[in-house]
């Protein structure tokens, strides 16, 4: 049955049988029927409603909830004048009370009678000046009904009144805010920090909410500078303006502001500060001033008791700011300082990342992720570098050894089907893929199946490139060997990082047959292998190529957007923003289209078109 129409029956039944029972409980009886009336309300029965609720109001004309009920359904129903009429009828029963002036003064204000509404409002204050809540509700009621200025000024009224000028400090900051007003709103919140000390989280979760323009930036600022003259040795003062000066990416005046706050905290509390502050300007992209911070606790409290945070926190920076080789210094003196800590397994880690990924160090990073596996074997991290060991036995060129350390973890995995296990079979396909046994890779990875793929396995990362690079084996290994041979040797020579070798086997299979379907992967790895190589002009060169020669292949898009990239590099911003257009207008359904939207958003207030 409908909903609805199972409503329309059900209601009318309902309310004859409420109406017609005898009355054995009265009170019991206006209950019921106030619940038929909402849900009459509720499924927008207006008529059946309004007829309900002027019965029960008739026999229960003392009942306030009944009042409340019925005035609100007027209100909702916009039948403004009977809203009025009841409330008149209270009124009588309760002279001078507060809250029906109140919603006497709504009740004008949403008929559009600005002069009533603020009289009725004016009343309900006068008839309570040294009422606190009064105040407080007033103002509210204003604000609901968007008069601003009025609001403002109710709770000035009631600052003055009670003498107490730190009254409705949160209330009118977030008035100001509405009203963008954001100097006199961060005014108002240093009012409430100043009353509530250890408020001043609260206080950056406020302000987060403000836009992050200049002219607002400025604003703010200047209210917390100002309040930290009058009151320099508030510490709140100082933390709020350190957090909002990282959210302005004022990163100078932040670290200023820190090392002020330092010299003003108790001596057992130092380091804190600045340790807070690396963490904070870390996480908003400022690693040379998380850097900077750390620096100066281990110089100033050697004996800091979060010194292996801080050299974690250090080591991160350097590492975020491209200064491998400090990175890794910094790493190792964490491990030796505190061997028996988790984060000496987690630094060692790290470096052999950085020592594969970074460096490209096979060697070393070979040697790093063999004596974790070897001090900690059932570590987290054990786990994992025993695949990233692998990796760097491929990089070594030990295609074999590599091979069998993948088979091991699949053969130790396989009933689990774990993502290790995906991690390791992709692996292990792609060896025998560099090897030119393409069969086999493929056979390999049909085994990454819906029934062997699922938790947490299908959301293992490298998944994707296992079903591309199976999918590609498919397409092309049958009818273009030679071709596919060469792309795979000069897959494998990127691993090695042999760039200068890759790009000449690159070179050879694009000189080959001109319809060769390999032809497009060949220009694509070769655009951006030159980008790799810092050789801008021939990446572009490459993309350009593809461009022209291959237009309706679905890689085209990528083509675009990587020449597009270039431009912006090179500096041609007019025609980086040309080429971004034409990938939306020539491939509309490109993945890459909301990239290249905001950096034609960006692009649009520097260029001139």
């Amino acid at each position: 049955m409908n909903s609805r129409i199972g409503i329309n029956i059900f209601i009318p039944i309902l309310f004859s049988l409420l109406f017609m029972a005898p009355r054995y409980s009265s009170a019991q009886q206006v209950e019921q029927q106030l619940r038929l009336a909402k849900e009459l309300e509720n499924s927008e029965q207006w008529e059946e409603a309004k007829n309900v609720y002027e019965t029960l109001y008739a026999r229960s004309p003392d009942r306030i909830d009944v009042f409340y009920s019925y005035k609100d359904f007027c209100l909702r129903t916009k039948d403004y004048n009977r809203a009025l009429d009841l409330l008149a009828d209270w009124q009588k029963k309760l002279p001078g009370d507060g809250k029906l002036l109140i919603s006497e003064a709504e009740i004008y204000a949403k008929m559009g009678d600005r002069e009533k509404a603020v009289q009725q409002w004016g009343k309900a204050v006068e008839q309570n000046p040294n009422d606190l809540a009064t105040y407080a509700n007033v103002a509210a009621s204003m604000t609901r009904e968007q008069y601003f200025n009025e609001a403002e000024k109710i709770y000035l009224l009631g600052r003055k009144r009670l003498g107490n000028e730190t009254l409705f400090a949160l209330n009118l900051a977030n008035l100001y805010a509405v009203q963008i007003e954001y100097g006199k709103a961060a005014s108002e919140l240093i009012v409430h920090l100043l009353l509530y000390p250890g408020q001043a989280p609260y206080i950056e979760s406020q302000l987060y909410k403000y836009p992050g323009t200049n002219k607002v930036y400025r604003e703010v600022r200047e209210e917390f500078e100002k309040a930290i003259r009058a009151n320099p040795k508030n510490l709140d003062l100082r933390i709020v303006l350190i957090d909002y000066h990282l959210r302005g990416e004022a990163y100078e005046e932040a670290l200023r502001e820190a090392l002020t706050l330092e010299s003003l905290e108790s001596p057992a509390k130092r380091g804190e500060t600045l340790f807070e502050f690396g963490q904070k300007a870390f996480r908003a992209g400022a690693a040379h001033y998380a850097e900077l911070a750390y620096q100066n606790i281990i110089e100033r409290y050697p004996n800091f008791t979060l010194k292996d945070r801080v050299l974690e926190g250090l080591a991160q920076s350097y590492e975020a700011q491209g200064n491998l080789n400090r990175s890794v210094e910094i790493y190792r003196c964490l491990a030796m300082e505190y061997p028996k800590s988790d984060l000496a397994r987690q630094a060692l880690y790290q470096i052999g990342l950085i020592q594969k990924n970074g460096l490209f160090h096979f060697s070393d990073a070979e040697e790093t992720f063999q004596f974790i596996i070897g001090k900690w074997p059932n570590s987290p991290e054990s786990v994992d570098s025993e695949l990233q060991l692998g990796e760097c036995l491929i990089a070594n060129g030990k295609l074999d050894e590599a091979g069998q350390l993948f088979q091991k973890i699949i053969e130790h995995e396989e009933e689990k089907h774990s993502a290790l296990w995906i991690r390791a079979l992709i692996s292990r396909s792609e060896i025998l893929y560099f090897m030119g046994d393409f069969e086999k890779a493929v056979s390999e990875l049909d085994k990454l199946s819906a029934k062997t793929v699922t938790g947490d396995g299908a959301q293992e990362p490298r998944l994707n490139d296992g079903l591309e690079l199976r999918m590609f084996l498919k397409a092309y290994s049958r009818t273009n060997r030679q071709s596919l041979a060469l792309f795979s040797r000069s897959q494998y020579l990127i691993k090695q990082r042999k760039l200068n070798r890759a790009d000449a086997v690159l070179d050879s299979l694009i000189a080959g047959q001109p319809e060769d379907p390999l032809i497009p992967y060949a220009l694509d790895q070769k655009g951006d292998l030159a980008i790799e190589m810092n050789l801008l002009k021939t990446s572009l060169a490459s993309f350009d190529t593809f461009l022209v020669r291959f237009p309706k292949h679905f890689l085209a898009d990528r083509a675009l957007e990587r020449s597009g990239w270039i431009m912006e590099k090179e500096g041609n911003k007019k025609e980086a923003f040309l080429r971004y257009e034409r990938l939306l207008t020539q491939y509309p359904y490109s993945l890459l289209r909301d990239e290249v939207r905001e950096r034609i958003r960006r692009l649009e207030k520097e260029v001139k078109l």
